[in-house]
């Protein structure tokens, strides 16, 4: 019975270090879950931090590109208005060369013959107006004006694009023009 009662002490020793090494091991883990879980929590706060800071460099790259096509539509636009300009004046001077070769021909067929031909037209007969040297200028000075005017819409698009306030002092502006001004006379 002693070498029983001795076996089971022995037992019970080893089933108490166990039970010590498993406590430990226990205690280790649980430091190492805590280590984790801090691990975690700060790599959280880095993704955060990391994903609003992309955030913010995606809206700022968004904001460029937008600013960047605005430009580039407002120089299509000029181009285009610079193009039909250039269409309109090249048509003008085809179509003032016509008449001055035509008016060459009439003149060359007037100095061959020298008796008066009643079918000949009386416009064909009047000289090219003086009016016409002055409508050269005035296109050029209305594609200028024309190019002014697309020019200094697209900066206040930009600029009412840009800025809230600016758009809503405008629309308060045009609200105070549009109401009739009452007089107490």
């Amino acid at each position: 019975m002693l070498s029983a009662i001795q076996a089971w002490q022995q037992e019970v020793g080893r089933a108490r270090q166990g039970q010590r090494d498993a406590e430990s091991k226990l205690s280790s883990l649980e430091a190492e879950v805590q280590k984790m879980r801090v691990e975690m929590a700060a790599m959280k706060r880095d993704a955060e931090h990391y994903s609003r800071q992309e955030h913010m460099e995606l809206e700022k790259r968004y904001r460029e590109l937008t600013d960047l096509l605005y430009y580039k539509q407002t120089q299509l636009e000029t181009m285009a208005s610079e193009k039909a300009a250039a269409e309109f004046q090249l048509e003008k001077e085809i179509k003032r060369l016509q008449e001055a070769q035509a008016e060459a021909e009439r003149s060359r067929i007037r100095r061959a013959s020298p008796t008066w031909d009643e079918e000949v037209d009386m416009k064909e007969l009047e000289p090219l107006p003086l009016h016409q040297r002055h409508l050269v200028g005035a296109s050029i000075q209305l594609r200028k004006a024309a190019k002014l005017l697309d020019s200094g819409a697209a900066r206040a698009t930009r600029i009412l694009w840009r800025h809230p306030r600016a758009r809503v002092g405008l629309l308060f502006y045009l609200i105070l023009q549009s109401t009739p001004c009452k007089s107490y006379a």
